[in-house]
């Protein structure tokens, strides 16, 4: 099976077709496609300016709040994902690390999955 698409970041594979690791699941890449929505910074994005949260700006600024980050996500959701529905969001942060945990549902499927992300405060 060659799987639906790459899997990010690319990694090599000399048991997949082609030479790289693979996502072989839907639930899998709708976590890959969710996990790069949140992690990409409004404007990184070529031809997509205003694709992306970048977590990490809200979960280190003052000012953030947890309802900051929901709008943002959300309304990201509804535009370029809304094929699941996030259910529950928790964040914190401590000694430099930010954390956000999403559960969300997966309509289509109607599968439940949950990401969790940690990034650095640079």
């Amino acid at each position: 099976m060659s799987g639906i698409t790459i899997k990010m970041p690319i990694s090599k594979s000399d048991t997949s077709p082609g030479g790289f690791e693979h996502i072989e699941t839907h639930r899998a890449l709708v976590r890959q496609n969710f996990r790069n929505l949140l992690l990409t910074i409004p404007g990184e994005r070529p031809m997509l300016p205003k694709f992306g949260i970048g977590v990490a700006q809200y979960l280190f600024e003052p000012e953030s709040s947890i309802s900051d980050i929901e709008s943002v996500i959300f309304d990201q959701v509804a535009e370029y994902m809304p094929f699941i529905e996030v259910l529950d969001l928790r964040t914190s942060v401590d000694d430099g690390l930010g954390r956000l945990s999403v559960r969300y549902k997966i309509i289509p499927l109607e599968d439940f999955d949950q990401l969790n992300i940690t990034v650095f405060n640079n």
